[in-house]
């Protein structure tokens, strides 16, 4: 597959998730999707929480789950920039069970005032919903 692949990189808050050689990639933008190949256009966008589909070397259309954020594509290299990424058959429950523990307690510890705490979390409860939407759990 050489020459007809390029490189994907999921880069999250606590460093490169992700990282391999694809064929394709599927993004849902704020403007719909874009279908990313080998030598596509150089450019930049915002993704929605969607699925994300990506066509490994074999030719296997893969589902993963990710959230808002933003993507660049240059020179072959496709850079996701998002705080949630994973692949939808994993177990999905646990997995967005621990991220939302895991920002409740950053939430409790960096928000002393319970009315900004309140307004948090309730945006918190939509994007976990956004999220197991998606991930049809």
């Amino acid at each position: 597959m050489l020459g007809k692949t390029f490189h994907l990189v999921v880069n999250t808050p606590t460093g490169i998730l992700f990282e391999d050689d694809i064929i394709q990639a599927e993004i849902c933008s704020s403007k719909g999707y874009y279908v990313l190949l080998v030598n596509h256009a150089p450019i930049i966008g915002a993704m929605r929480t969607s699925v994300l589909y990506i066509r490994d070397q074999k030719n296997n259309r893969i589902q993963t789950i990710v959230n808002e954020g933003v993507f660049h594509f240059n020179e072959n290299v496709l850079n996701i920039f998002t705080d949630f990424f994973c692949f939808n058959n994993h177990d999905k429950v646990n997995i967005l069970k621990i991220r939302q523990e895991q920002i409740e307690k950053v939430l409790k510890s960096k928000y002393a005032n319970e009315k900004e705490y309140d307004h948090i979390m309730n945006k918190l409860k939509e994007n976990i919903l956004q999220l197991k939407k998606f991930a049809k759990v």
